[in-house]
């Protein structure tokens, strides 16, 4: 009999993409797509319909995976974050600020995240990379329940509010948001803006590993970009 597990209240980001469990999903590329492995977890009904399958059979249930997926390493590589030092990138002046690495309560639905301890600036604003930090603290938690209420940046704001005393300015919540949307981070919605859950890249690399993607790549494009200019 198969052991019952608490169901998350929300789909893996590849059910949410349609990488659904049992199925041959391939990029726009043409190039075959891993599926959904949290059959045990994940509420979509994809695993629901396969479990009974398994269960009607009298057999073992066992991960259907996309049997076309093949692995392939990524010529893009960064360093652990949970194996190396760590240092915030964060400053407020007085140099790098140390940090500690936090799993999220469930890494299937939340990648780790870096916590830095922040000294007080001497305009008595947030010190860079402060805001950003205690807004995915605040996303974390309500992935963690996923509660009726939406997690929009007014929310974000309440729950800083009531944390840390922070009077937070929900114009820049929302700029992270968009930061996050455009590092390919975090789901965002629109009407009204709201943080819906991670991506996969989001939970498997993480905001700091894919910050320095995104940078990598931008002077990978300027280095281009200069090459043909001097042609």
């Amino acid at each position: 009999m198969t052991e019952k597990v608490k169901k998350n209240a929300m789909k893996t980001g590849f059910c949410f993409d349609g990488n659904h469990e049992g199925t041959k999903p391939k990029s726009h590329s043409g190039l075959p797509m891993k599926t959904c492995e949290f059959w045990q977890t994940c509420p979509c009904e994809c695993h629901e319909m396969i479990t009974r399958m398994f269960e009607e059979t009298g057999m073992e249930r066992l991960l259907i995976d996309n049997p076309e997926y093949r692995h392939v390493k990524s010529p893009f590589w960064m360093p652990s974050l949970l194996d190396t030092p760590l240092e915030s990138t964060a400053s407020n002046g007085s140099g790098a600020i140390p940090a500690t690495v936090v799993q999220g309560a469930d890494p299937a639905v939340a990648p780790p995240r870096v916590a830095a301890s922040y000294a007080p600036t001497s305009t008595g604003r947030a010190a860079r990379g402060e805001l950003e930090s205690h807004v995915q603290e605040a996303t974390d938690d309500w992935t963690a329940t996923v509660p009726e209420y939406k997690c929009t940046p007014d929310w974000i704001n309440e729950w800083l509010a009531e944390k840390y005393g922070m009077n937070a300015s929900v114009g820049a919540i929302h700029a992270v948001f968009m930061r996050w949307e455009k590092l390919g981070f975090a789901y965002i919605e629109k009407k009204p803006v709201r943080f819906l859950g991670y991506t996969p890249d989001g939970i498997k690399y993480g905001l700091e590993r894919l910050k320095i993607k995104s940078k990598r790549e931008k002077k990978q494009r300027q280095s281009a970009a200069n090459r043909g200019e001097r042609r």
